[in-house]
């Protein structure tokens, strides 16, 4: 009898009925066996926000469109830390003691507006090379 309420409820929710009109409706025909007040928001509440199943189960979820992207196996050679930005940033804070976020935000600002147009541009192609020895390698140790 749950599953035929539930049906009944994202029905009423196509209708664009509000729950208070629906638990009423449900209340009516079912009487003592209507879902309580509870059961009733929650499934009324799924349905609304794009559930579609009235399986009470954890494969039922709202439609999304999530993309999943593919991503690079780890590969040591192209680890961020091993980047020229990581290892000024290191060296310079590496030691200092900070009272706070405001304080580290300001050394790291003062490092990163130190940094000259001609070495980022050069670390991105160090970057790019990088890469490429990796790619030329298939993935395997090179130095």
């Amino acid at each position: 009898i749950a599953m035929e309420q539930r049906a009944n409820i994202k029905f009423c929710v196509k209708l664009k009925k509000t729950f208070t009109e629906t638990f009423a409706l449900l209340k009516e025909v079912y009487e003592d066996n209507c879902l309580s007040r509870t059961q009733v928001y929650d499934w009324f509440t799924r349905f609304k926000n794009g559930w579609e199943s009235i399986e009470d189960d954890s494969k039922s979820r709202p439609k999304t469109s999530i993309v999943t992207l593919d991503h690079p196996p780890y590969s040591p050679d192209l680890a961020p830390c091993d980047y020229f930005l990581f290892l000024k940033l290191k060296i310079a804070v590496k030691g200092t003691r900070y009272n706070n976020i405001t304080d580290i935000e300001a050394a790291v600002t003062e490092v990163l507006n130190d940094i000259s147009k001609q070495d980022l541009e050069r670390s991105f192609e160090m970057l790019a090379t990088r890469s490429q020895r990796c790619i030329d390698a298939e993935g395997a140790y090179f130095e």
